[in-house]
């Protein structure tokens, strides 16, 4: 691919365009008028769908699934590039390897130029295949990361991109309570546990810089730039940038499950709706348990990258936390 100067004008349709991350990435590519957008969705009639195009007209909608043949071959057809992003909790784990392979054949076969795959760095290996580690959310997405990340860009060009936890989750899962004249962060976390937290929006804008910068993008694997802090910090960008006294409390995750129960069936089977006698199921109690476990143990980021990219192409960027916090009046 050397020599490919940029991808302005590119043919872009995003997979996954009306959920949370995929719709940052529609957002950043639709407002910058650089790109040609759609979004594969099955139904084009949805709110969703109809909330994305009324906001961003030049969208165009494609109505298909990522879960069938036919639905690949219509987001594939005459398009350059893709941002391929499978909801694990709507597909279930042993659909999303499946379904991830057979797009990326179907997309050489539909003559695609770019396959963008957002993956992660936190391998089930790494930590010993212990059961207490596993989850869905990371486990497959690193497994099919590494599995890409074999593939020859000479065959089909590759970008794994690596973001986080969204930072947004502080206002629903992850939100803190008031206790008294102070607001408390419970997570079953210790002091020195690294969690990566990412603004949504930083997915669009890299995925944007990626697509203007190629030959620095192509076959690497590419952090978005979450901020790497621990619980304690966490509450002190909060007490700094709102002024509210805040602390951080370890629980258990029991104790945490609990804490959600009125607001999420912590019994719930995914993908959404399957039976109890899958044996390829889990549950949302599992999963995340795997989850918190995961980050418990979490020391440091995998990558250790920096974000140059951010100050090239999205200098409006919050650059900590804190900026975060302060730029969107987060409260509590």
């Amino acid at each position: 691919m050397a020599g490919v100067k940029s991808f302005v004008n590119a043919r872009v349709v995003v997979l996954g365009g009306t959920g949370d991350q995929g719709r940052s990435v529609v957002k950043a590519l639709a407002k910058s008028n650089e790109f040609r957008v759609s979004v594969l969705t099955r139904d084009p009639n949805s709110a969703k769908a109809q909330a994305l195009v009324s906001e961003f007209p030049n969208v165009k909608l494609l109505e298909g699934s990522y879960t069938t043949e036919a639905g690949l071959r219509t987001a594939f057809a005459d398009q350059d590039v893709t941002y391929f992003n499978i909801d694990t909790f709507t597909v279930g784990e042993g659909l999303e390897y499946f379904w991830t392979f057979r797009a990326y054949e179907i997309a050489i076969q539909s003559g695609l130029k770019w396959f963008i795959y957002p993956g992660s760095p936190h391998r089930f290996e790494d930590y010993g295949f212990a059961e207490k580690h596993r989850n869905s959310h990371n486990v497959v997405a690193s497994r099919l990361s590494d599995w890409l990340a074999t593939q020859p860009v000479e065959q089909l060009p590759w970008t794994i991109t690596y973001g986080g936890i969204y930072v947004e989750m502080l206002s629903r899962l992850l939100r803190p309570h008031k206790e008294g004249d102070k607001v408390v962060f419970k997570a079953p976390m210790d002091n020195d546990s690294v969690v990566p937290l990412i603004p949504l929006d930083a997915y669009g804008e890299h995925i944007k810089w990626a697509l203007r910068h190629p030959n620095e993008s192509i076959g690497k694997r590419l952090s978005a730039g979450p901020y790497e802090v621990t619980y304690p910090q966490i509450a002190d960008a909060f007490q700094k940038a709102s002024g509210k006294k805040a602390e951080f409390a370890s629980v258990s995750i029991d104790d945490w499950m609990t804490s959600i129960s009125p607001f999420v069936d912590v019994e719930k089977n995914f993908p959404r709706g399957a039976p109890d006698s899958d044996p390829t199921t889990f549950k949302f109690r599992k999963s995340f348990t795997g989850w918190w476990n995961m980050w418990r143990d979490n020391r440091k980021d995998p990558l250790n990258e920096d974000t140059r990219w951010a100050e090239e192409d999205y200098p409006s960027r919050p650059n900590t936390l804190q900026d975060w916090m302060m730029q969107t009046k987060y409260s509590v």
